[in-house]
């Protein structure tokens, strides 16, 4: 049985866990729980104290079931930025949709009940800039800090929550045989994309030297 299966278990004796948004009212920000038809939760948070500069004022983030790295509880996660007044498309994908995969360490009861842990983790732990540059050193094979698509955790610290990275966890997310296959086939694709771009300035080249031929005749 899996993490979450146990939390479906125990959702009627939960007034924040069920099959229904709630919503947290509370500024200055918003929280959406809610609970996908597979049992993965999904979270919805409107910052109202959000940077204008950084282009978005909301993070959404869908936990799956945990596993064991490094002997520490991690969770397959995606995560997505978006403007909370941007129209949403049905079907299509959109800011809300456009998840990236990170694995994060989750206290997943302070999550659903303490906002300010919540806050924590949708502000600082999954700040964008933050996550992007994790992930850019995880299609690495030897970048300064080994991380394999892994961006931490949030833990209390003089009273208040803080964002850690366990060193020991990104390497072995960094080097594990899922990442490694990753970064192989990421290769490969930017391999053809300069391929394609040879190709295309080779046409280019060809046609305008078809021009000048015939300009000079």
């Amino acid at each position: 049985m899996g993490f979450f299966d146990k939390f479906k278990n125990k959702k009627e004796n939960n007034n924040i866990i069920n099959d229904n948004i709630i919503q947290q009212n509370s500024m200055p920000h918003e929280i959406l729980y809610s609970r996908e038809e597979n049992g993965n939760f999904e979270i919805d948070f409107l910052d109202h104290q959000a940077d204008f500069k950084q282009l978005y004022d909301s993070t959404r983030l869908i936990v799956s079931d945990p596993k064991i790295i490094s002997n520490k509880l991690v969770y397959d996660c995606l995560v997505s930025w978006y403007n909370n007044s941007d129209a949403e498309y049905i079907g299509q994908v959109d800011s809300r949709t456009d998840y990236k995969h990170v694995l994060a360490e989750l206290d997943m009861n302070l999550l659903l009940k303490d906002e300010n842990y919540c806050r924590a983790v949708m502000v600082n732990l999954l700040d964008k800039k933050r996550v992007e540059k994790y992930l850019a050193s995880s299609l690495e094979d030897y970048p300064e800090i080994p991380c394999g698509e892994y961006v931490g955790g949030i833990t209390l610290k003089d009273n208040s929550y803080k964002k850690y990275f366990d060193v020991n966890v990104g390497i072995c997310a960094h080097f594990s045989e899922e990442m490694t296959q990753k970064r192989t086939i990421y290769k490969l694709q930017q391999e053809q994309k300069r391929q394609d771009k040879i190709n295309s300035n080779k046409e280019k080249i060809q046609k305008l030297q078809q021009e000048i031929e015939e300009l000079e005749r």
